[in-house]
Order: C-alpha cells, then structure tokens, then sequence
C-alpha cells in the first residue's frame, strides 16, 4: 500500500497507512491498534487524493 491507495478504495471507512513492513513499524502498529500507544501522526501528503469521492463517502457514513 501506499499513501495514495485511498483513491482506489474511497469507500474504506479508515485507512491507516504504516508506511512500511519493518518490524518496528509493525510492532507500532499492533500497540495502537490494540489501545497500548495512541495514534498521534499527521499525514504529510494528502491522502484524499484531491477526490471528491473520497471524501463523499466519509460524509455519507456520519
């Protein structure tokens, strides 16, 4: 994956990206999702895409 990936799946209600496979980041990764570490991160890129739809669906699902 990659951080653009939202482009091609916009109805996906969240999106996490990792940015890689290390295992560090994979450890990172298993403690946030498990409520150990909160996520803290802000996406340097855009990951709407600059799409309309990818937004729209996170509308639609409020």
């Amino acid at each position: 994956m990659d951080a653009f990936a939202l482009a091609d799946m916009p109805q996906v209600g969240t999106y996490i990206n990792a940015y890689d496979g290390m295992p560090n980041t994979l450890e990172a990764l298993v403690k946030k999702l498990a409520g150990e570490s909160e996520f803290k991160g802000v996406s340097s890129v855009d990951a709407f895409c600059g799409l309309i739809d990818t937004h729209i669906w996170r509308e639609h699902a409020k």
